[in-house]
């Protein structure tokens, strides 16, 4: 298909690429035969999909590949500028833009919950394998007594 659309490329906008196109098609011609002569060599080779992708290629690209113009601007100057055959509707147009901004909210998001999965839950809480350093104890530790009470003020 790709062949076939490269071909219908250049052979539309032959003016533009000159001898090099030429040699261009001459190339593509010699490669989609080389692919028919393979198919029929080889069995397991289908050359009905060849011929087909071929076809649906130069289709496409003649139906709604680039088509080059050459526009003379005010000042004097030239440029190339590019006329499909047939366009498509706006809103089929803007597709690949809507897809690029959606895909870019969804790889920001995965990125704020990989790092919201690394913080805990719950940060205020210890962690279950973190134990808090013993205190010393007053009094003895066998009977459980605190020891004779201290005055909080002193006497």
């Amino acid at each position: 298909g790709i062949m076939g659309a490269y071909y219908a490329f250049l052979s539309n906008n032959s003016q533009f690429f000159g001898r090099s196109g030429e040699q261009m098609m001459g190339r593509v011609s010699s490669t989609l035969m080389m692919n028919v002569i393979f198919g029929l060599v080889s069995p397991s080779i289908d050359n009905w999909a060849h011929i087909g992708g071929a076809v649906a290629g130069v289709g496409m690209a003649m139906t709604f590949g680039p088509k080059l113009y050459l526009i003379g601007l005010p000042g004097g100057g030239r440029i190339i500028a590019d006329k499909p055959s047939v366009r498509l509707p706006p809103y089929l147009e803007t597709i690949p833009s809507k897809v690029g901004k959606r895909l870019k909210r969804g790889r920001r998001r995965m990125q704020v919950q990989r790092y919201q999965s690394e913080l805990s839950a719950t940060p205020w809480r210890k962690k279950r394998g973190h134990r808090r350093p013993i205190r010393e104890r007053r009094g003895n530790a066998r009977t459980g007594s605190r020891g004779p009470l201290k005055p909080l003020f002193g006497e």
